[in-house]
C-alpha cells in the first residue's frame, strides 16, 4: 500500500455557516488589453482544481454584461481566444473604446468529503511520502532544488494582481550553487510555478534576506513567516533568523531583495501587524513566553530598545506564533501544547511590560493533551474568509472556534483534528508545519521533517460550488475602434 503523508479525515468539521470551500480562477489576465475591432485577444486564467464549467464574462464599467461564453475547465493554466463578440462566435462586436473587464464563473460538484487538489515539493528531496501521494496526477514536483517550507501566505485581495499568487516562506541550504537562503518563493493557486517562470521557478524568489546572497555566508539564512503590511499591500514584513542577524525585513513582493526593519537579536519567529493612522504597529514573537510590541513609523526601523515584551504567562512556555485577525483579536501559540487570545479592545491598550496575561485572555485553548509521540507539537494559526481559525498541530489540523465567540475555553487532543496525519508519519522528526486559507477557505499548509524537504499541499473540503473572481483594475480592457487592417498600415506610415 502506497504510503501517505496525510490521511484526509472530517471526524470534525469546521463550524456551522463556513462557507464550502470551491474551484476559482485567479491570475486573469488578456494577452492584448488594447485589441482592436476585427481582431482578438487572448484570455487566460488558473483553475486551482478542476471545474465542472466555466463561464467567461466581460462586463463594463457599471457591472452590466456585454459578451458571455464558455472556458475550458482544466485544473491548472488555460486560455480562451475572444474575438471582441458578445457570444463569442462571430456575434454583435462589444462597443469600443469602453473600459471592460473580465470575469471567470466558475461551478462544480466536488465529493462532500476534504480532497486534495494540489502537492508541490522540491524535486532533490523526494521522499516515499509525497513521491507516491494519493493523487498522482496532481504530484508536481517542479519547485527548483531545495526548497525548504516554513509557511503560507496568500492575498485575499481579488482586485490586486498578486491575487492567485502563493507565497512560501522558505530556507534554502548554503553552499550550493544557489546561496540565496532565506527567502519568499512566488507559485500559483495549484502550487505550480507562475507560467512566465524558467527553471522550476527558481526566478520567482523574491524578498530574499538583505544578506542571502553573500558567498562567505555558508550557514542557513531561515525565513520562517510573513505578514501584509496593513497600509501598503503588496508589501510584506519577513521574519526569520541569520547569521547576519538580521530578523526582520521589509519589501514588495516583486523586489529581489528586502531592507532591514529589526536587526539583532534572538531569531523572530512570526511577525503580525496592523495600523495606527499612518504608523504600524508590528507584535513579534521569539524566545519564551514573549509578545514584543513596537510602533513601526514611515522609515520602517526599530531597534531592540523599541520592543516592549507586553506578554506575562506564569509557566515558561515556547513563543511560536503571533497573529492578528480580522477583528483584530491578537492570538500567542505556544508550541508547547497552548494557544491565547486577547480582544482587540484590550490589545489597544496594551502598551506596557506584562499587559496580557493568562488572567485576561478571552480564549484559552489546552492542547498538551495531544498525543505528538515525541512532545507536544503546535505550529501555525489561520483565519478562515468566515472567521474559523486554525491550528496546526503534530497532529493535524484543528478548528479552535469562530472570531466571533467572546470566549473559548476548551482542551483539544488528536481526535478533534478534521484533518489528520497517519501513524505511519514519523512525527518526532517533523517540523514547519505552516498553514493559510485561501480567500475562498481552501487550506494550504507546508510539511517537513528533519532532513528532508516534504513541501507543500493544499486540500478542500469539497461540495458543491461556485465562484466568480473579476480581472484586477490594472487588467482593463478597451477596444479600438480601428479595425486590424487599418491598424497594420500604419506600421509603414
Amino acid at each position: 500500500m502506497k504510503k501517505r503523508i496525510l490521511a484526509l479525515t472530517a471526524a470534525l468539521a469546521f463550524s456551522a455557516g463556513t462557507a464550502i470551500a470551491i474551484p476559482y480562477a485567479s491570475q486573469i489576465r488578456a494577452t492584448n488589453t488594447s485589441p482592436a475591432l476585427g481582431s482578438s485577444t487572448t484570455i487566460s486564467y488558473i483553475l486551482n482544481m478542476e471545474a465542472d464549467s466555466v463561464e467567461i464574462e466581460i462586463v463594463d464599467a457599471a457591472d452590466a454584461v456585454v459578451a458571455s461564453f464558455s472556458g475550458p475547465t482544466a485544473w491548472g493554466h488555460n486560455s480562451v481566444v475572444w474575438d471582441l463578440t458578445d457570444d463569442n462566435d462571430g456575434g454583435n462586436p462589444v462597443t469600443p473604446e469602453e473600459d471592460y473587464r473580465i470575469r471567470v464563473n466558475v461551478d462544480a460538484d466536488n465529493p462532500e468529503e476534504w480532497n486534495w487538489f494540489a502537492i508541490n515539493q522540491s524535486p532533490d528531496h523526494l521522499d516515499d511520502y509525497w513521491n507516491e501521494p494519493p493523487l498522482d496526477e496532481i504530484n508536481h514536483k517542479n519547485l527548483f532544488n531545495r526548497v525548504r517550507g516554513h509557511s503560507v501566505n496568500i492575498p485575499w485581495d481579488q482586485d490586486s494582481d498578486t491575487f492567485g499568487l502563493v507565497l512560501l516562506t522558505s530556507s534554502h541550504s548554503a553552499g550550493t550553487a544557489d546561496p540565496g537562503h532565506g527567502k519568499v518563493v512566488k507559485v500559483t493557486t495549484d502550487l505550480r510555478p507562475p507560467l512566465d517562470s524558467v527553471d522550476g521557478g527558481r526566478d520567482t524568489a523574491v524578498l530574499r534576506h538583505p544578506n542571502s546572497d553573500d558567498p562567505d555566508s555558508h550557514t542557513f539564512q531561515d525565513t520562517w513567516y510573513m505578514t501584509e503590511d496593513p497600509l501598503n499591500p503588496e508589501y510584506y514584513y519577513v521574519a526569520g533568523q541569520a547569521t547576519s542577524g538580521i530578523r526582520v525585513y521589509y519589501g514588495h513582493i516583486n523586489d529581489h531583495t528586502g531592507v532591514q526593519v529589526l536587526g539583532d537579536g534572538p531569531a523572530t519567529r512570526t511577525v503580525a501587524a496592523r495600523a495606527d493612522g499612518d504608523d504600524r504597529i508590528l507584535y513579534f514573537s521569539h524566545g519564551n513566553n514573549t509578545i514584543d510590541r513596537a510602533v513601526v513609523d514611515a522609515n520602517n526601523e526599530i531597534t531592540e530598545d523599541d520592543l516592549v515584551n507586553i506578554l506575562d504567562i506564569g509557566e515558561n512556555l515556547y513563543s511560536k506564533h503571533v497573529m492578528l485577525d480580522a477583528d483584530g483579536n491578537l492570538y500567542w501559540l505556544s508550541r508547547v501544547g497552548w494557544v491565547y487570545r486577547w480582544p482587540a479592545s484590550l490589545v489597544e491598550t496594551a502598551t506596557e511590560e506584562g499587559d496580557l496575561t493568562d488572567a485576561n485572555a478571552d480564549w484559552v485553548v489546552d492542547a498538551t493533551g495531544i498525543d505528538s509521540r515525541d512532545g507536544v507539537e503546535l505550529y501555525e494559526l489561520a483565519e478562515t474568509p468566515d472567521g474559523d481559525i486554525i491550528v496546526s498541530t503534530q497532529e493535524g489540523l484543528v478548528n479552535l472556534g469562530n472570531r466571533s465567540q467572546a470566549s473559548v475555553n476548551v482542551a483539544i487532543d488528536g481526535t478533534d483534528a478534521f484533518f489528520a496525519f497517519p501513524p505511519e508519519l514519523p512525527l518526532d522528526t517533523s517540523f514547519a508545519s505552516g498553514i493559510y486559507s485561501d480567500a475562498f477557505g481552501n487550506i494550504y499548509f507546508t510539511k517537513g521533517a528533519t532532513g528532508t524537504d516534504l513541501g507543500y499541499a493544499a486540500a478542500s473540503p469539497g461540495g458543491q460550488s461556485s465562484t466568480s473572481v473579476t480581472a484586477p483594475v490594472s487588467q482593463t480592457l478597451n477596444v479600438n475602434p480601428e479595425p486590424t487592417d487599418a491598424r497594420m498600415w500604419h506600421l509603414y506610415e
